[in-house]
């Protein structure tokens, strides 16, 4: 996905309220969790269209995985690597046009089913 320019991703909690016995304090407990996204990019294809038409004309819905590597060269941190499993796009771009002279783009928003850190920072070595 080389016509991407930005990417964004995080677990959502979903937490409801308990009462507990002895206490006034409304206590909060983590139920379950979904995640969501923002992917945004460059219209230079036509590959979104085509996916949103199949679905749109009775073929499967397209489910995708992304992986996103962070390196930063320079410093000690090293990468990290994680994989999003299952993304689904909450919308298709069909048309964008507007009368700049500048790259046509889109965003949207996903959610994904699962996730996985593939590889984590190495972290800063304070004792050097």
């Amino acid at each position: 996905m080389i016509e991407l320019k930005e990417l964004s991703a995080k677990l959502e909690k979903n937490k409801e309220e308990v009462q507990v016995i002895g206490s006034r304090i409304t206590k909060n407990k983590t139920t379950s969790m979904k995640g969501t996204g923002t992917l945004s990019g460059y219209l230079i294809n036509s590959n979104w269209v085509k996916y949103g038409l199949d679905f749109a004309h009775g073929k499967s819905d397209l489910y995708f995985d992304i992986t996103s590597t962070i390196e930063d060269t320079t410093s000690r941190t090293g990468k990290q690597t994680i994989l999003l499993k299952d993304v689904n796009l909450d919308e298709i771009p069909v048309l964008n046009l507007n009368s700049d002279d500048g790259v046509l783009d889109w965003e949207t928003d996903f959610t994904f089913d699962d996730t996985q850190l593939v590889n984590a920072f190495a972290g800063v070595n304070s004792a050097e």
